[in-house]
């Protein structure tokens, strides 16, 4: 287990904000932690005074091994694929979230780790479940370091899905561009191509891209790869996301 605090200022009413914000508001805090799959499992949680800081927020959450990066990349294409099975997992779940679709504001990989082999995220600090309000497109403007992209103003004045595809193209430029397709089976390229491309283009959202990816381990998992065969009619595909692991 591992203990973590949070201090923030004494203001009743600017803690109040952050605790909402911050999703770290007692009820909150048990929607999460039920998803322990693809977050930390949360122990328990108080509040106490800390370095004249009053009712600073203590939690009690599972132990994980640091994501290193470099590591990963020396790892079995096996190893790589599931690690981002776990996160395209993940980001469904908060795309689908209690809470509404929740963005991860600082995505970087050291805000991961590994439990049992499986990824999750281990800070919610910088989690945001508020949607951008607009007038027109260009309000829904996304500026990444590599590229940018302008998305739909919805009916109800607000940026289409842009949480959702915030995560994905961080995913896309933080783990599938390294992890995917480097020493995959030949037959498998053609998908882990398809996945890369789309997610880096953000011409899927969240649930076409877990399809794939289960389509992908489906066809891992069966054995069919090695044949060759990179069609599986969608019916047959397992969309589960709670049952379908590495054997």
């Amino acid at each position: 287990m591992m203990l973590e605090t949070v201090d923030r200022q004494s203001d009743r009413k600017q803690r109040k904000v952050w605790l909402s914000e911050g999703f770290l508001c007692m009820p909150d805090l048990g929607k999460i932690a039920v998803e322990d799959r693809v977050t930390d499992k949360l122990y328990g949680y108080c509040y106490q005074d800390s370095n004249d800081i009053s009712d600073t927020l203590t939690t009690i959450i599972e132990l994980g091994s640091p994501l290193e990066m470099i590591q990963l990349l020396q790892s079995s294409w096996e190893d790589r694929f599931r690690i981002c099975l776990s996160l395209v997992r993940l980001l469904h779940y908060l795309a689908h979230s209690p809470l509404g679709s929740i963005t991860l504001l600082d995505f970087r990989p050291r805000q991961f780790v590994i439990v049992d082999g499986e990824l999750k995220v281990t800070d919610l600090d910088d989690a945001s479940m508020e949607e951008t309000p607009c007038t027109s497109h260009e309000n829904c403007f996304m500026e990444f370091p590599a590229r940018n992209f302008t998305l739909q103003c919805s009916v109800d004045s607000k940026c289409q899905n842009m949480n959702e595809k915030r995560n994905l193209y961080n995913a896309y430029r933080f783990f599938f561009t390294y992890l995917l397709p480097h020493s995959a089976p030949s037959s498998l390229r053609p998908l882990l191509d398809a996945i890369v491309n789309a997610t880096g283009e953000l011409r899927w959202g969240i649930d076409e891209t877990a399809a794939q990816f289960e389509k992908v381990l489906y066809l891992y998992k069966s054995g069919l790869y090695l044949s060759n065969v990179t069609y599986v009619p969608r019916a047959e595909i397992s969309y589960c996301f709670t049952n379908v692991k590495f054997g």
